[in-house]
């Protein structure tokens, strides 16, 4: 299956998937009876899935009868299809998530603990034991990450040096992003570009500006940290963006679906974007120009640090899973197989074991080594990992997009979008 999904990715999109063929024994039998099947399930771009499907066939050659079935999609596709093979009961043996997902999964009873497989299955010698902490949801190691990551600002370099304009770095501020953004915009002369992707839709920045005032989006105690009046002071934040020219319009910003190709900074509307620093590579695959990259904006002098270290995207087991040993053994086999790790490179970012890190290295190009130097460059900038996420707090991120889309096409003002996000919030913990 691995060597026709790499001729022919795009129909492997989640939606659809491949019919996974069965060859003749003799006799007549079925290899298919032969056979054991496993469902992996993930999302992300297409350099993603390239990757993954020659790991998956490099695990199959490892395992002669085993045949997996690879799917992935856009995130919100996929994580719509994962709802839906959970509430059946039928979910894929191992599936991807990313940190604010694992709570509200694992709580759910989705996932399968993996206390019992590891440093036996699952080898975590080489990963430090506060690693392991970025995937355990009330004492439990739910997940195990693929990658340590962390928020990023990436930029068109090419245009700050046309314009003559210093691009960020860790200095700037919020106040200093807003001018840059409208000075970019005005220096660019660009029809349908601005200096900036509207962020009041990001969740991630909302989570590093919050931390900034001192507050975690969620509590430790499930309960929603944003107020109203922070959420309208966030809203006005970026409508003073837009209205100074500095960001991008609301139409474009809501043909944003979240996706790598989507984002205004790819679809050629803006300057700069805050990301994830593990999509520097995915990104700069799919654009002519070359790509910055920096901190998030800073909060100004004595503000708390706003970044912390993530796990980039998380590989689960399912909790009703027929294939659990095996299972385990492909989630250990992603960590530590020196072939694989060398194929995976830092797509998910950087690799958690030190060994695996060591070994990924000489094998990168420029760009890649770019994102290892970011994640070191962070190490006296960040702060402590925030608490696990309640159940169901997964559906924040559409609440936010639908607030600041109702705030920023004029049906409401900035306090009554602040006001309904946190009641729809609220009202689902």
């Amino acid at each position: 299956m691995a060597d026709l999904a790499r001729r022919d990715l795009g129909r492997l999109a989640l939606g659809g998937g491949l019919a996974l063929m069965g060859g003749t024994l003799a006799g007549g039998r079925s290899a298919r009876a032969a056979e054991t099947r496993m469902a992996v399930q993930w999302f992300g771009a297409s350099d993603r899935a390239r990757r993954t499907f020659a790991v998956i066939e490099l695990f199959e050659k490892r395992h002669p009868g085993l045949k997996i079935n690879g799917q992935y999609g856009n995130s919100t596709d996929y994580f719509q299809k994962i709802n839906t093979q959970i509430a059946g009961r039928n979910g894929p043996d191992v599936f991807q998530l990313e940190p604010n997902s694992l709570s509200d999964y694992a709580r759910r009873g989705a996932l399968l603990p993996l206390e019992p497989m590891l440093g036996k299955t699952i080898d975590v010698s080489g990963i430090d034991p506060s690693m392991l902490d970025l995937c355990r949801v009330d004492g439990k190691v739910y997940g195990m990450g693929l990658g340590l990551n962390s928020f990023a600002m990436l930029y068109d370099s090419e245009v700050f040096a046309r314009t003559g304009l210093t691009p960020p770095d860790e200095k700037t501020s919020w106040d200093d992003y807003v001018r840059l953004s409208v000075e970019l915009t005005k220096a660019a002369k660009q029809e349908n570009w601005w200096g900036s992707a509207d962020i009041s839709r990001n969740q991630q920045a909302l989570t590093v500006w919050l931390r900034q005032h001192g507050i975690d989006l969620f509590t430790a105690e499930g309960k929603l940290g944003l107020t109203p009046e922070l959420a309208a002071e966030w809203f006005a934040f970026w409508d003073r963006q837009r209205k100074a020219g500095g960001c991008i319009t609301p139409d474009i910003a809501s043909q944003d679906v979240n996706s790598i190709q989507s984002m205004p900074l790819v679809t050629k509307n803006a300057g700069m974007a805050l990301m994830f620093s593990n999509q520097l590579v995915a990104t700069q695959e799919v654009v002519p120009f070359r790509l910055g990259m920096t901190t998030f904006p800073h909060g100004g002098p004595g503000a708390k640090p706003g970044h912390f270290y993530r796990p980039a995207l998380i590989w689960c087991l399912y909790g009703r899973g027929r294939n659990t040993q095996l299972a385990a053994e492909f989630v250990n086999f992603f960590l530590n197989d020196p072939e694989a790790v060398k194929i995976l490179g830092v797509e998910r970012g950087v690799p958690m074991a030190k060994a695996s890190r060591e070994l990924v290295l000489p094998t990168l190009n420029e760009m890649e080594r770019r994102t290892v130097e970011y994640v070191n460059l962070l190490a006296d900038k960040v702060g402590p990992y925030p608490p696990a996420m309640p159940v169901n707090a997964q559906q924040f991120g559409q609440f936010l997009r639908n607030a600041a889309d109702e705030f920023a096409f004029g049906r409401m003002d900035a306090k009554q979008a602040a006001a309904k996000l946190v009641s729809d919030t609220n009202a689902i913990l």
